[in-house]
């Protein structure tokens, strides 16, 4: 097998001969329109008596806003006049547990995708002033979600029957004294 098919480019080649030069004066992605949320005007602390306003310089500074926010919800309770209780009804977003769906959608994508541990993330949340337990946490992590699983199920079945190869890959690892095994099925659309 030549050196070129496993990866490794023959010398005084270049492999990127097509690659032109990025042209000047042309904007990154991450330059495109930004939406403002607040507007703070600085005023020179000195204006000299007799000058004109030119307009403004603009500077922008990006932040994240995270901290910890508890609602109480209230629901009104009547007594009406035949004995029946009638309660007020928590709004949908509430329904859930007693997190919110931003705080429920942090620790899905910090477990999940960031791969950082339960602990790490109970840590956090701590720091920010949220009442959690660790048994509350994990089951923010593992309880309902059934409908993930099945879509993964379903994901593995369709790569295996819509694709032209399938790559398998056996990796082993040894956890606690023990080897433990792993196998890999996909190809560059699926895993």
């Amino acid at each position: 097998m030549s050196a070129y098919l496993c990866g490794f480019a023959p010398p005084f080649t270049r492999l990127n001969q097509g690659d032109k030069k990025k042209p000047r004066g042309k904007r990154e992605p991450g330059h495109r329109k930004r939406s403002v949320h607040r507007t703070v005007v600085v005023k020179p602390s000195e204006v000299p008596a007799g000058s004109r306003f030119k307009g403004y310089a603009d500077y922008i500074v990006q932040e994240l806003e995270i901290k910890a926010e508890t609602t109480r919800y209230r629901l009104e309770k009547w007594l009406a006049p035949e004995g029946k209780l009638i309660t007020g009804k928590l709004p949908h977003e509430a329904t859930a547990g007693h997190f919110g769906p931003t705080l429920r959608s942090f620790v899905l994508y910090q477990y999940y995708q960031a791969q950082v541990t339960e602990p790490l993330i109970l840590e956090g949340l701590r720091e920010w002033g949220v009442a959690i337990s660790s048994g509350q946490l994990h089951r923010l992590i593992v309880d309902g979600k059934a409908s993930f699983h099945q879509e993964k199920g379903e994901i593995l079945k369709a790569g295996l029957r819509v694709s032209r190869y399938v790559h398998a890959d056996d990796t082993g690892a040894r956890h606690r004294g023990r080897n433990g095994y792993c196998t890999h099925i996909g190809n560059t659309s699926f895993a």
